[in-house]
C-alpha cells in the first residue's frame, strides 16, 4: 500500500489502525486506489434541450390584472434549465424573469420564453381590455376603483364584535390588518375574506384598514367608518303563477352578506324547491299566502348559513 502511494501514515511512518480517518483522508485514499487500478470514471453526459411549452398559450386581462406563467422545459432531466422572457410589446403587456405578466394598457402582445440552451421558444398571446365604467368621455386605461368597508354584528356570546372587512379591486390583497383610529391594532394580518372577531370597537367607530399582498408588502392604507350589519331576516311573496297552476315565490333576504341560494320547504321540511340562486323567482305547488314555510339559505360553497320560518305572504 505505501510502494503503492496509497497510503503514507503518519510523518513519523507510523499508522493508526484504532482510529478513525477523516473524511478529507479518504477520500485521498479512494482517489489514489482508482488512479492505480486504472478505473476509468464514465462522465455524465449532458442532456439537451428537446423544447419548452407554456401552462397557457392565450391570456385575457383587464388592464392592471396579472396572471403568472409556467415554463416547462422538455425532457425533466435537462441538463440546462434557464430561461428568459419577452414581451413584444411592454406598452401592452410586461412580464418579469419568472414569467409574471402584468397588463399596462389595452391592446395586445405575445410573451415569449426562450431556453438558454437550444434556443427553444414557447409563446403566449395576451389581450388586454378595460374594465367597464359608467359615464362616457375619456380614453386610456381604466383602473378599477378600490374600496374597503367594515360591517360588524354581535358575536354569538355578546362580547366583542364579528368583523366582515370586504375589499374592492385589490387584486393582489391577500391579507389585511384593523386598526383604530389613533394607530392601535385592533387585530394581527387576517386571511382576505375572513371574518374576525373585535374587541373595544363598536358600529360608528372610525377605523383604519390595512391592505397587504401576499410576500407581506403593504398595499394600501383606508380609512373608514365600520357599520352594523342588519338582523338577519327572509320573506317570501306569492304572486298567482301565468299559467294558474302555483304561485311565483318572491324571497327577499336580508342581513346575509355571504348568501348565494336558498331552498324553501314546508312546515314540515318536505321541499317545495331545489336551491334557487339569490334574487331570482322560482314557481311553487302547495304553498300559498298565509302558509307557514321554511327558508333555507345558503353560501356560494352550499353551506347551509341559516334557516327561516316565515310565513308566505
Amino acid at each position: 500500500m505505501v510502494k503503492a502511494n496509497l497510503l503514507s501514515g503518519y510523518p513519523d511512518g507510523t499508522f493508526g489502525p484504532a482510529k478513525l480517518i477523516t473524511r478529507a483522508e479518504s477520500i485521498v485514499t479512494l482517489d489514489r486506489a482508482v488512479n492505480y487500478a486504472g478505473i476509468k470514471i464514465p462522465e455524465i453526459a449532458d442532456v439537451s434541450v428537446e423544447g419548452v411549452s407554456l401552462n397557457l398559450t392565450s391570456l385575457s386581462l383587464k388592464v392592471g390584472d396579472t396572471s403568472q406563467l409556467t415554463a416547462t422545459i422538455k425532457p425533466k432531466n435537462a441538463s440546462v434549465k434557464t430561461v428568459s422572457w419577452e414581451s413584444s410589446n411592454d406598452k401592452v403587456a410586461t412580464v418579469d424573469s419568472s414569467g409574471k405578466v402584468i397588463a399596462v394598457a389595452t391592446g395586445s402582445a405575445t410573451i415569449t420564453v426562450t431556453t438558454k440552451e437550444g434556443g427553444k421558444t414557447a409563446s403566449c398571446s395576451v389581450t388586454v381590455t378595460q374594465y367597464s365604467s359608467s359615464g362616457g368621455g375619456g380614453s386610456g386605461p381604466v383602473t378599477p376603483t378600490k374600496s374597503v368597508s367594515v360591517s360588524l354584528a354581535d358575536t354569538a356570546s355578546g362580547i366583542g364584535q364579528v368583523a366582515t372587512v370586504t375589499l374592492t379591486g385589490y387584486t393582489d390583497a391577500a391579507s389585511y390588518r384593523l386598526l383604530k383610529s389613533d394607530g392601535a391594532p385592533l387585530t394581527e394580518k387576517i386571511n382576505v375574506g375572513k371574518k374576525v372577531v373585535v374587541m373595544f370597537f363598536k358600529p360608528g367607530d372610525t377605523c383604519k384598514v390595512e391592505v397587504y399582498d401576499a410576500a407581506g408588502v403593504l398595499l394600501d392604507t383606508k380609512t373608514v367608518k365600520a357599520t352594523t350589519i342588519p338582523v338577519a331576516s327572509a320573506t317570501v311573496t306569492l304572486t298567482g303563477a301565468a299559467a294558474g297552476f302555483g304561485n311565483v315565490a318572491t324571497v327577499t333576504l336580508t342581513g346575509y352578506p355571504g348568501a348565494a341560494s336558498y331552498r324553501l320547504l314546508k312546515a314540515d321540511g318536505t321541499a317545495l324547491t331545489g336551491k334557487i340562486d339569490v334574487g331570482k323567482k322560482v314557481t311553487v305547488l302547495f304553498l300559498n299566502k298565509g302558509d307557514v314555510c321554511k327558508v333555507e339559505v345558503y353560501d356560494a360553497a352550499g353551506i347551509l348559513l341559516d334557516t327561516k320560518t316565515v310565513e308566505a305572504s
